[in-house]
């Protein structure tokens, strides 16, 4: 089988590179692309791994970050849906395959083998959708436009509910099926291409074609499609495929797609804490690529003593003072904080391979938890990277950007340095949140909130609570 995946940008230069990708930094967006090859990977030997990408990524991932496809393609694109609609890359890909194949997005990580039976089966999706919003928005869209809909694509409307199949894998072993579903997307775009142009939400056809069209046709030939996810999804409520709770969890991982997710904090900080850890040579080999192209990021890594460290210290402070008409009194507030905030970064700053080694560590006992291995013999410590700080109400209100909210006066914030991402994380706290840590990690027996199954709602809460402040570096384990 074939295992195959695309990214097609032609606004990307080797002279830029800066491109998010939906994720917080340029960074993480590079690292994410390399994890989800590493790990099909590593994972999959046995299978041929190709990329498809425009000329100057595939010079990117081929020659400078070396990631370890079996063969690479160039695609160049110069037909005009691909400014249309940012799947488009992925329709050429599919065009282009003559052999059976699942394309797996760049933005799933998998830590298991593809399932046998997906790499069997005529046809592959990730998994059935049945949404009730979203859709039915996209489905309005397209009354509006006055979109000519072929009859096997009404299939999809069933009551209240738009059936879709996820794209996130797809493709199978019936390529004369792919190729007229390919045929079939070309028709679709073709004769409504006049009202798709001129729409104002031109995005939302991205769905259309490639996943209602895919599950519609199946319907009208009576196609079976294996899916990763044997449930449908209603509604996008993925219980089984949250990205924070798998991340916060803790517990075994076997696939996660980060799908609409690319903007949360955790899940860029995850991404290059497995990556730090599962591949840590081809970690220092991207970051060390990227900062010599001039790519912006605080991440830290060991190989550099000469990362320029740009802090603006006021830069809060200017943001502020843009979004609220701010008194004297409140920016002095403000510009002190940042100022001790500063003074605090620096203070790390001066001793970041230390700090970075006990991160790596840190990351490596998590790894243990969601192996399943037992701590015993490990105690449960407020990390040595956080500072507390007590401040007043208006600076809280302020730093929460809300000048309407009305804070206690008992709260705090908790300071934690990040060494990875040379930056100080901010938590803002009732002083009894931080008090009920304090109390619960002097227990003697607190590996029972991180191994078993737990029945008792009390201390299901508490493992939630403790995870979650383990994953963001509040507390730690010592020996």
């Amino acid at each position: 089988m074939n295992l195959i995946q695309t990214y097609f940008n032609k606004n990307i230069t080797l002279d830029n590179l800066n491109y998010k990708g939906g994720y917080l930094s340029p960074i993480i967006n590079w690292l994410s692309m390399a994890y989800s090859c590493l790990l099909l990977k590593r994972f999959n030997p046995g299978d041929n791994l190709i990329f498809y990408g425009n000329e100057t990524i595939v010079h990117l991932f081929e020659n400078l970050f070396n990631l370890p496809y079996d063969e690479y393609h160039i695609i160049e694109s110069k037909e005009e849906y691909s400014d249309w609609f940012y799947c488009w890359p992925k329709i050429i890909t599919y065009r282009d395959q003559k052999d059976p194949f699942i394309h797996v997005d760049n933005d799933i990580f998998m830590w298991d083998q593809l399932p046998r039976e997906l790499k069997d089966a005529p046809l592959v999706a990730q998994h059935l959708e049945r949404d009730s919003k979203f859709y039915i928005d996209v489905y309005n869209q397209i009354i509006k436009d006055k979109i000519n809909i072929p009859d096997y694509i009404k299939t999809c409307y069933e009551g209240i509910f738009v059936n879709s199949y996820n794209a996130g894998l797809l493709g199978g072993n019936d390529l004369s099926f792919i190729q007229e579903y390919l045929s079939e997307i070309k028709s679709f775009i073709d004769n409504n291409a006049l009202q798709i142009s001129s729409s104002e939400r031109r995005f939302l056809y991205n769905v259309v074609f490639e996943q209602w069209l895919y599950y519609g046709m199946t319907k009208k030939h009576n196609k079976i499609v294996k899916t990763y996810y044997s449930r449908p999804i209603t509604d996008f409520d993925m219980k089984e495929a949250h990205v924070p709770f798998q991340i916060l969890s803790l517990g075994e991982l076997k696939y996660l797609h980060v799908m609409e997710y690319k903007d949360n904090i955790r899940c860029n900080r995850f991404i290059a804490y497995k990556m730090q850890e599962d591949f840590p040579h081809m970690y220092e080999r991207i970051l060390s690529v990227c900062h010599h192209l001039g790519v912006k990021s605080t991440i830290n890594f060991l190989s550099s003593d000469s990362i320029d460290q740009k802090n603006e210290v006021f830069s809060r402070s200017k943001k502020l003072k843009e979004l609220f008409n701010l008194s004297d009194e409140n920016l002095y507030e403000i510009k002190q904080f940042e100022i001790s905030t500063n003074k605090l970064l620096n203070k790390y700053n001066q001793h970041r391979h230390i700090y970075l080694n006990l991160q790596i560590e840190h990351n490596r006992l998590i790894e243990r938890i969601r192996q399943g291995n037992n701590l015993k013999g490990f105690k449960l410590i407020i990390s040595p990277c956080l500072n507390i700080s007590k401040v007043t109400p208006s600076l809280i209100n302020l730093l929460l950007y809300n000048k309407k909210t009305t804070m206690s006066t008992d709260n705090i914030v908790l300071q934690v340095y990040n060494p990875t991402f040379n930056k100080i994380d901010e938590f803002i706290w009732p002083i009894q949140k931080f008090q009920l840590l304090e109390s619960i990690i002097q227990q003697e027996n607190t590996d029972q909130f991180f191994v078993g199954n737990r029945i008792d709602n009390n201390i299901t809460k508490i493992s939630a609570f403790l995870k979650q402040c383990l994953f963001d570096g509040i507390i730690t384990f010592k020996v």
